[in-house]
C-alpha cells in the first residue's frame, strides 16, 4: 500500500490480507493493515500487486463500512 502518487518502492505503508467480491456492494472489498489507518479514512491510496504487475486505487474506510449500527445483524 502506497500513497496515491508515491513511488511503489520499499515496504510501503501496509499490506492487504484478504480480498473478495461483495455482492451487496457490487464491487471488490479488501481487508488491509495500513499505517495510521483510522486517521486516513476517506483517503484514496494505491494498491500494488507486484506478482500480477497491477496497480489499483482503493478508498480507506472503517472496517464497519457496510452496516456500522448493526441493523442487518440485529434485525
Amino acid at each position: 500500500l502506497y500513497g496515491l502518487n508515491a513511488p511503489a518502492k520499499g515496504h510501503g505503508e501496509g499490506w492487504v490480507s484478504a480480498v473478495t467480491y461483495s455482492p451487496s456492494l457490487k464491487k471488490n472489498i479488501a481487508l488491509a493493515l495500513l499505517s495510521r489507518g483510522p486517521q486516513r479514512f476517506g483517503e484514496t491510496i494505491q494498491v500494488v500487486d507486484f506478482v500480477g504487475n497491477q496497480r489499483m486505487e482503493a478508498k480507506v474506510v472503517s472496517h464497519h463500512f457496510f452496516d456500522p449500527e448493526g441493523h442487518r445483524q440485529n434485525g
